[in-house]
């Protein structure tokens, strides 16, 4: 159980078989070589640093946007790479069901509270406690657009991770039963952070193929893409579909 974020999901939602990933090939993972400007920077002195560091990045992109020169592209890079160490400043922070703390390391986080807390620190307009209480699906299709979800119904977890290795690197959002995290494809590996209450009882990056916490009767996997990049861009709010 993760709380909050995970609770009474998919009481009405749509489950769709899959059949077909179970036999997705064994993918390298590969990644295009980073733009120097979009590195998160390793000597960060804080979590605030890094914060700031993309916000800064999302107020020049989006002056790019304005006067109409395509950086989507560059704006899903930037998110994925500085988003991707927001997360692992995490690492450690105590889980607790009702958890919303807005500081890693400090109170307590659950899994719904970890993924809009980070969402939200990353520049998306979203209402934090508001869509860390949504079932796990919702979370998801608040972020991703509709045609780029897939859902996956009693299919071995390792056949949703190889899915997010063939669709290449990036931060993925996974919606299941009654958990939710992210799911990051970087050119080290793709791992599950999450706000845990298993043995850890704290929010975790671990190996995404060897992760318990993923195996689900039903999945939800969305890659943040072009619509959560234009929104971020133009400080369009994101809310859940109605």
């Amino acid at each position: 159980m993760c709380g909050i974020g995970g609770l009474a999901v998919y009481a009405t939602a749509p489950r769709v078989s899959r059949p077909a990933l179970a036999h997705v090939a064994s993918v390298k993972i590969e990644a295009p070589a980073p733009d120097e400007v979009l590195v998160p920077p390793r000597d960060a002195a804080d979590y605030a640093t890094q914060r700031g560091d993309l916000n800064q990045l999302q107020a020049q992109l989006a002056v790019r946007h304005a006067k109409g020169e395509d950086v989507v592209d560059l704006a899903q890079e930037a998110v994925a790479q500085h988003l991707g160490a927001m997360v692992e400043s995490w690492i450690g922070t105590p889980y607790g069901f009702f958890g919303t703390s807005e500081e890693p390391g400090g109170g307590r986080i659950a899994c719904g509270f970890f993924v809009s807390t980070l969402l939200e620190h990353a520049g998306f307009d979203v209402q934090r406690i508001e869509l860390g209480k949504e079932p796990s699906e919702r979370i998801v299709q608040t972020m991703v657009a509709a045609e780029a979800i897939e859902r996956f119904d009693k299919v071995p977890h390792t056949n949703v991770v190889q899915r997010a290795v063939a669709a290449g690197p990036g931060i993925y959002l996974v919606g299941l039963d009654t958990h939710t995290g992210f799911l990051i494809h970087d050119t080290r590996a793709i791992r599950f952070c999450h706000a845990t209450s298993r043995k850890a009882n704290a929010v975790v990056c671990e190996p995404a193929r060897e992760s318990r916490s993923l195996r689900s009767d039903y999945t939800v996997l969305g890659k943040l893409g072009a619509k959560a990049a234009v929104a971020w861009l133009e400080g369009r709010a994101l809310r859940p579909p109605s």
